[in-house]
Parts: C-alpha cells; structure tokens; sequence
C-alpha cells in the first residue's frame, strides 16, 4: 500500500490559544486507555519544565525523551505492523509529553498522530511528526531577522 504522508501544517499564530493542561490531560487519558507507561509526574514535569538546580525533574525530561527515541527505533526496526503500531504509538505519547512546555502545539499533534496510528487509520511511517526543535529554530532565526531589518 504506497500512501502518501500526511503534510504537516502549523499554524504558530494559534500557538499561545493551545492549553498546556488540556493537552495534558489528553495525554494521561490516551496513555491510561491504551496501556502506556507514563506518570502524572512525569506530564507535570514535563509540562511545566523542570526547576532550576533540580536534577531528578531535568533527569525526567531526558528520561521521557530517551524513552521516545528508543520506543522510535523499536517501531522503525519493528518485525511487523502490530509491533511497528504499538512501539510508534508509545514513541508517539512520549514524543507528545516531550514537547508539552516548549511546543504544545507539536505535543497536540503527536498525540493526534498516537491515535490515529493506534486506530489504525494510518500505519506507522506514513506521515510526518512535527520537529519542535527545528521549527523553534526556524521561529527565532526569522525574529532575528526582523530585528535586524527594523534596526
């Protein structure tokens, strides 16, 4: 089956309407029905970033995100399509968690894509997950930019 991946479009100027505590509620419900392994404490650290000088809360976020990557090589390396599914949608929950402070808007749509690969309604591989990191990245080359033409 040749499917085309599903484009991602974000929209930044909606990026603050977005609710950190929403998305993070979705997340622990989706994770619960679904049988992923994930704390409240790790959504709240996640969500609200970790303290200055606490390192067990810095250690969970890299923790979370470790976890995601691994989960991702599993789902890419995978034998077959039920296990490609369930490792993706876990790699995509964490992925989801991973981003809840600093990009809900990219934690809203790996959580959109965790259902829809958990739903079947795509298979895993055939879309795009959204690069916080790089778009983040993108974001503050162009404010540079504007400054400078303003300047």
């Amino acid at each position: 089956m040749n499917i085309e991946k599903e484009p991602i479009q974000v929209d930044f100027s909606s990026e603050t309407e977005i609710n950190r505590q929403d998305i993070a509620d979705e997340i622990l419900e989706f994770a619960l029905n679904s049988g992923i392994e994930i704390s409240g404490d790790e959504i709240n650290i996640s969500m609200n970033g970790a303290q200055k000088g606490n390192e067990l809360e810095a250690s969970t976020l890299f923790k979370v995100a470790e976890r995601s990557a691994q989960l991702w090589y599993k789902a890419d390396n995978g034998i077959n399509e039920s296990e490609k599914r369930n490792y993706g949608v876990q790699s995509l929950v964490l992925r989801a968690v991973s981003y809840l402070n600093a990009a809900p808007w990219a934690s809203k749509k790996c959580l959109d894509l965790a259902r829809k690969v958990y739903d079947r309604k795509i298979e895993w591989g055939e879309f795009e997950v959204p690069d916080a990191d790089k778009d983040m990245l993108d974001m503050q080359i162009e404010e540079e930019q504007k400054k400078r033409k303003v300047a």
